[in-house]
């Protein structure tokens, strides 16, 4: 069964782009656009800001009454707890493995020796970190290229990086809780989370593509090795803390459409995660349809 041609679709995620990281975003990109071995870009070739987001899941609120039960499951969430839990798992298989059995030791039933793990540290948020540049095909995000082969359209991606090694496991638990109250789309995959990003898209030198984009795109791979060299091991952002899990409103249309809404998004609520403020700072002059282009202005 397909989707509607016109549908609004309701996402949970944890946005990317906070207060903390956005000047650092900023003075980076205008760092690599400003370099003269960068050819300029049109703006519509810039993915949107949205991108940068920790997706969840895709959520089925047909109604009001659904939007409605959402947010309140959403607010009624423990993420304290839910972190916790991961955290202390993580904890236990990194710091504690099972060892060998000791004849000296007392041992569980199943012949594991039992160590004390002693107290847990106290739970750290969730932080993540930007770097490096890569190309991708648009099939796999998660396999960078050494070179630009526009065969099957090519991305200029960045890297997100999860210091701790939590993100997946958190939004795992948030997944399994939401899917089992009757929030998750039936449509929605369970793919496992790729952390890399969009920031441009890169036409490929077809007949289609106009005489404009065919120099661009040359331009770009004569200075990228020297551009891959550079910008490889580029430090984007220093780590930063993720402040918010959310659920938003994308209003979709058909491109062929030209309609106005196409991709728009709408904040429906917002709550705090652990060990951020509860009053979080907006971003101003960050539209829900804004861009990367936008960003380095």
């Amino acid at each position: 069964m397909s989707r509607p041609s016109r549908y609004l679709r309701h996402v949970l995620h944890i946005p990317i782009l906070t207060p903390q990281s956005l000047p650092q975003l900023r003075n980076s990109l205008r760092t690599f656009l400003n370099d003269p071995l960068v050819p300029e870009f049109p703006q519509r070739d810039f993915c949107p800001l949205a991108n940068l987001n920790i997706h969840i899941g895709v959520l089925s609120l047909e109604t009001p009454h659904r939007v409605n039960a959402a947010v309140d499951f959403l607010r009624g969430l423990n993420l304290n707890k839910i972190l916790d839990d991961v955290t202390r798992s993580s904890f236990k298989a990194v710091a504690h493995p099972a060892e060998p059995v000791d004849s000296s030791s007392p041992t569980s039933d199943n012949g594991v020796c039992e160590i004390d793990p002693g107290p847990y540290p106290p739970t750290p948020p969730l932080t993540v970190k930007i770097n490096k540049l890569f190309t991708a095909n648009k099939e796999s995000f998660a396999a960078p290229n050494q070179s630009l082969d526009f065969s099957r359209g090519q991305n200029l991606c960045t890297n997100v990086v999860d210091p701790s090694s939590r993100i997946e496991a958190f939004r795992l638990a948030l997944r399994h809780m939401w899917n089992d109250a009757g929030f998750l789309d039936r449509f929605e995959s369970n793919k496992t989370l790729f952390l890399s990003r969009q920031i441009l898209k890169l036409k490929s030198n077809m007949a289609s593509s106009s005489p404009e984009d065919s120099l661009k795109v040359e331009m770009l791979k004569k200075s990228w090795r020297t551009i891959d060299a550079k910008y490889k091991d580029f430090e984007w952002t220093e780590e930063f803390q993720l402040e918010r899990l959310c659920i938003i409103r994308c209003d979709f249309t058909p491109k062929r459409a030209l309609d106005p809404l196409l991709g728009r998004r709408y904040d429906i609520m917002s709550v705090p995660l652990p060990g951020a403020k509860e009053n979080m700072a907006q971003i101003d002059g960050i539209r829900g349809d804004s861009t990367f282009a936008d960003l380095a202005t």
